[in-house]
């Protein structure tokens, strides 16, 4: 069995201590992740909890006027997203180009 080299169980994307507010209010809070290569992770919670404000923070993309605190560290391109209602952006009668 070949050792798995140690650069491969390092994150491919880290959130520590990130803090979102827009309003003057707290939508996100404290929140740390790690994501690692080879594994599967999942967001889960009830509605208004932050998981797609998380998965936006990944993108670099926050809400128009939030205020960011803590840090996010990706590779450029490493990450894509998929709208929660794709039937409203993916449209096979639609092109793309």
């Amino acid at each position: 069995m070949t050792p798995v080299r140690t650069a491969a169980r390092e994150p491919v994307a880290v959130i520590e201590g990130l803090r979102v507010e827009v309003g003057g209010r707290a939508v996100l809070d404290g929140v740390d992740l790690r994501l690692r290569p080879g594994r599967i992770t999942a967001l889960t919670g009830g509605s208004g909890s932050g998981k797609t404000t998380t998965g936006l923070a990944l993108l670099g993309e926050y809400p128009p006027g939030a205020r960011v605190t803590g840090s996010v560290r990706v590779p450029q391109g490493l990450i894509g997203y998929v709208p929660q209602h794709p039937a409203a952006v993916l449209n096979p009668a639609r092109r793309i180009g």
